[in-house]
């Protein structure tokens, strides 16, 4: 679920669907003991509820932010254990949900329909997660 909601995330929102989006998504990623995306995403709350002018919640997202950044352990790769090192946020396999390689489209198939990207295309998937259309 944290995986899917840094996914989530990153999807282009106006500010205040993009601020609810974020505080569900910073829950679930502290729940799995991600504490640094967790703390990104606060902070990006803080700032959205700040530019809405809703001053009270940006204060107390700011806070919420630092308490989660010092909150997470030692400094580090450890606090997010959990997230791969090469995840571009937004980029997932259409089919399953997985986070997608960065190093270009290697084993992914793209559906010449819809242009979803499928993880494993080479063979495996035979048709479009989205619209059905064939990825032979």
């Amino acid at each position: 679920m944290s995986r899917l909601t840094r996914h989530l995330a990153a999807l282009a929102l106006d500010r205040g669907h993009r601020v609810v989006v974020l505080r569900f998504a910073a829950v679930w990623n502290a729940r799995a003991g991600c504490a640094i995306a967790a703390s990104r995403m606060l902070a990006s709350a803080s700032e959205g509820a700040r530019a809405r002018g809703d001053v009270d919640a940006a204060a107390a997202l700011t806070k919420l932010s630092a308490g989660a950044r010092r909150g997470g352990g030692g400094g580090g790769r450890e606090r997010d254990a959990g997230v791969p090192l090469d995840e571009i946020p937004g980029v997932l396999c259409a089919a399953t949900l997985r986070s997608l390689p960065a190093a270009g489209s290697a084993g992914c198939a793209t559906c010449a329909r819809c242009a979803a990207t499928h993880w494993g295309g080479e063979g495996k998937a035979v048709a479009c997660a989205f619209c059905d259309a064939s990825l032979r």
